[in-house]
């Protein structure tokens, strides 16, 4: 067995939104996707948001580093309040917020080192400075041997795993992960989460995983919030909201998975309640897994 969720965590709030809301407006009319939000996330620790498709998720990530800009609300990111900053003080801001997406939008014409030294090279950093920085951060995430690969040589995890040491290059306080792992394999996704964890114990860096992948969540992170039509459900430890496999979340990601698929994931959720996973899960939940 093995303890969960290690790492340093510190009560100063680095994110802090207030009374979020955003807007969007079309031609059929105007949709809430996000409705008086209210939320702290501490420094150091790995925050999850679940909910299903069109709760609103990736709308609240990107608020986050105002890539969307709320129609109401304020958000606050390391004791600056993004949305009373001007726009090229907002550019400063941002290199503090790395983020990280499903699809990786890695530029396909530029080598591994060549993207990861791009957003290095765009602040002024000399070359030979960012091309040293984004070798060593290759390094890192373990691909020392694929620097000079262009994206079309790497599989989907080793573009990922250039995509966090691009987001990395600034040396940001936050990372911001949107459904970085559900375009992975089950093999991958767990080499994605090692990575992630590792990167939050060794830099101390706060990372909020986007997902709708319980397994994600159970993983890696401290608390969790719940998302639901735009609205904010439930903030707590993964144990509390996740722990009674009666809970409306449970009931709601289980919705469509095999009976045994099902069963399987209602046990890992009381394994959490009890405070402890199995290193092996086939020990613990028999061969539903």
């Amino acid at each position: 067995m093995r303890p969960l969720r290690k790492g340093v965590i510190m009560s100063e709030d680095i994110i802090v939104l207030q009374q979020l809301s955003k807007c969007f407006v079309s031609e059929q009319g105007q949709v809430q996707a996000l409705q008086a939000i209210n939320l702290s996330i501490r420094k150091g620790e790995i925050f999850g948001i679940i909910g299903r498709s069109g709760a609103g998720k990736s709308t609240l990530v990107r608020c986050i580093n105002l890539l969307e800009r709320p129609s109401e609300g304020r958000v606050i990111v390391d004791g600056q309040e993004l949305t009373a900053l001007s726009p090229a003080q907002l550019r400063k801001q941002r290199h503090g917020i790395g983020m990280i997406f499903q699809g990786f939008h890695l530029l396909m014409q530029k080598t591994a080192l060549q993207n990861v030294c791009f957003p290095l090279l765009i602040t002024g950093v000399p070359r030979g400075e960012a091309e040293k920085r984004a070798s060593a951060l290759l390094d890192e995430v373990g691909l020392s041997d694929k620097k000079n690969a262009y994206p079309a040589q790497l599989s989907g995890g080793q573009m990922q795993r250039v995509a966090i040491a691009r987001a990395l290059a600034t040396n940001p306080k936050v990372l911001l992960c949107d459904e970085a792992t559900s375009a992975l394999d089950p093999e991958t996704t767990q080499s994605i989460l090692d990575l992630l964890r590792e990167i939050n114990r060794r830099h101390g860096i706060t990372i909020v995983v986007i997902t709708h992948e319980m397994r994600v969540v159970e993983e890696i992170c401290h608390r969790v919030a719940e998302l639901k039509d735009g609205l904010l459900l439930r903030v707590g430890s993964v144990e509390e909201v996740l722990g009674d496999p009666s809970h409306q979340t449970v009931e709601r990601l289980t919705i469509g998975l095999p009976q045994d698929e099902e069963t399987a994931l209602r046990v890992r959720c009381y394994l959490l309640s009890e405070g402890v996973l199995f290193e092996e899960e086939g020990a613990a939940i028999g061969r539903s897994v």
